[in-house]
């Protein structure tokens, strides 16, 4: 019997709290929020520049092999995005046959 009046005047009084901190509570929340910020920004930058140096590294392995003639091929997001890349084939050279000279 004595519970439910308890808990009634702990609910009225965290709630006057709440009220009377608001700008407190309000200002933590941003503050939080404005830090997970800060946190997100500075590991996106992060991740940025790890991505620029794996670029730069893919870059100069696909040169080399470009140069050497050999097939590339590459996907990404399990196949949906692919690129081949096969080097084109000299033609073989052709000897021209000019008409023997007939000085007779």
């Amino acid at each position: 019997m004595i519970s439910v009046p308890a808990i009634a005047i702990f609910i009225v009084v965290g709630v006057g709290e709440i009220v009377r901190l608001r700008y407190w509570i309000a200002g933590s929340i941003l503050f939080f929020f404005l830090f997970f910020l800060f946190l997100l920004y500075r590991r996106r930058k992060a991740y940025k520049k790890t991505l620029e140096k794996d670029k730069e590294e893919l870059l100069k392995i696909l040169e080399q092999a470009i140069n050497k003639g050999h097939e590339v091929n590459i996907s990404f997001l399990g196949g949906i995005l692919k690129i081949s890349y096969k080097p084109k084939q000299l033609p073989a050279k052709k000897e021209i046959l000019l008409p023997e000279s007939s000085d007779s």
